[in-house]
């Protein structure tokens, strides 16, 4: 379903191209998320799989060549359920902290994650809008 819409939105991308406006917003007429929370009931679930499989055929590259522990704590913009920043927890010190921020419905599956891998002490999450908090929205949906 998602990469489907995601398709359907970058066949406007000249119109991002021309006005500075988010092609997603233009083709659906909503944000990205609020057609999730629309679509269906399984819109967020769908994401969250969609990002879980991504992150999984690529975060065993990124855990096993980069030196996490040199930082204190973490943060992972949009961290779905945690599984990146859980890898890279568990392959650091204690000292190195993280963060899960992403929609609120999302951390609450994300704090279950951490949980069960008995990370609660050492991740904490935050539910947000990134959006709302980025200085460049023009990164947002094509």
């Amino acid at each position: 379903m998602i990469e489907e819409t995601c398709l359907k939105a970058a066949q406007d991308f000249d119109h991002k191209l021309r006005t500075g406006e988010i092609a997603f917003n233009h083709k659906f007429g909503k944000s990205f998320y609020d057609y999730l929370n629309d679509a269906s009931s399984h819109g967020i679930d769908s994401l969250t799989k969609t990002v879980k499989e991504y992150t999984r055929i690529f975060r065993g590259n990124v855990t096993s060549k980069y030196d996490f522990s040199k930082f204190k704590h973490i943060v992972d913009v949009g961290g779905n359920i945690g599984a990146l920043l859980i890898e890279i927890l568990q392959n650091t010190p204690d000292h190195v902290h993280g963060t899960v921020f992403d929609q609120p419905e999302v951390v609450l599956k994300a704090a279950e994650n951490i949980a069960k891998h008995n990370l609660s002490n050492r991740c904490k999450t935050v539910g947000g809008n990134f959006l709302n908090h980025c200085r460049w929205k023009a990164i947002a949906i094509f």
